[in-house]
């Protein structure tokens, strides 16, 4: 469904029911916002087996596409930005009135979600950040890209962060996709076709905001516990990058969770379920 929020249509989808029969009785289980990765992607990267079925047992899975994104309105590319999206959930969350919801990011969508929990840190109850990092190093993330793939992949990738464009971004998608390497040829195929992939909301990201943005401010507010999950060997988004986010919180209320995983954290390690399952029954 399309919902209006502000200046843009956003494209939503809710998966599993909020009030749920328990014997004689009913049970209301939480909602969970689920902010998707990306610049450039959709929400349908996390419907993927390895991450909606679990969850939608234990909670109603709010999914939508962020604007620029997906199908969801374009909107003026120069309201691509951390606070634009960020106050789109808040407005989506208002309209639709889902109160106190549980807010989940990945990657750049752990980026939002963020900045969304050190706006509104009182709008939320609790907060899952999936790789994310408190500010972009070209670097490290070169660094891993070079250790896991090679030096042709590192400057591929490096090529793109120097320059970001139409030319750049090609080889620079299939240096990303030779990262996921939990996923077979077939769930790759699946995933492009499912998907919603566009290349303006990447170069435009690379071009600008990625250069500056710093979120160790936004951990600062955030008033909720929060779990973070990081990959050791994930190269789009390095695990330094996440310790630096961690030590900005406050240390009563973050659980901090490493892997042994690349950027497809939830596909690589079965154990990141079983513990955003804890996190989220506890």
């Amino acid at each position: 469904m399309q919902i209006s929020v502000g200046d843009v249509r956003l494209f939503v989808d809710v998966d599993g029911a909020k009030i749920r029969p328990e014997g004689a009785d009913a049970a209301e289980v939480p909602t969970i916002a689920i902010v998707h990765d990306g610049p450039g992607a959709d929400h349908t990267t996390f419907k993927h087996p390895a991450f909606r079925p679990p969850l939608v047992e234990a909670a109603q899975l709010l999914y939508y596409d962020q604007r620029g994104h997906g199908r969801s309105d374009g909107s003026d590319p120069e309201r691509w930005r951390l606070d634009v999206w960020a106050d789109d959930l808040h407005g989506l969350l208002g309209i639709l009135g889902v109160e106190q919801p549980i807010v989940f990011g990945s990657g750049f969508g752990a980026l939002v979600a963020t900045r969304f929990a050190g706006r509104y840190p009182d709008r939320l109850s609790k907060l899952i950040l999936s790789r994310p990092v408190a500010r972009f190093d070209p670097a490290r993330s070169v660094d891993v890209f070079a250790r896991t793939l090679g030096s042709e992949a590192a400057a591929c990738v490096l090529d793109f962060y120097a320059s970001p464009s139409e030319v750049t971004f090609g080889p620079y998608v299939v240096t990303v996709l030779r990262s996921f390497q939990a996923a077979q040829p077939a769930e790759v195929a699946e995933l492009l076709l499912s998907a919603e992939w566009f290349s303006r909301p990447t170069i435009h990201w690379f071009s600008g905001e990625a250069r500056e943005f710093d979120l160790c401010p936004d951990a600062r507010e955030i008033r909720v516990p929060t779990l973070v999950l990081a990959g050791e060997n994930d190269a789009l988004m390095p695990i330094a990058g996440a310790e630096e986010l961690v030590a900005a919180l406050d240390p009563e209320l973050v659980r901090f969770e490493r892997f042994g995983t690349g950027n497809s954290l939830y596909a690589e390690d079965p154990r990141a379920v079983e513990v955003t399952l804890e996190f989220i029954r506890g």
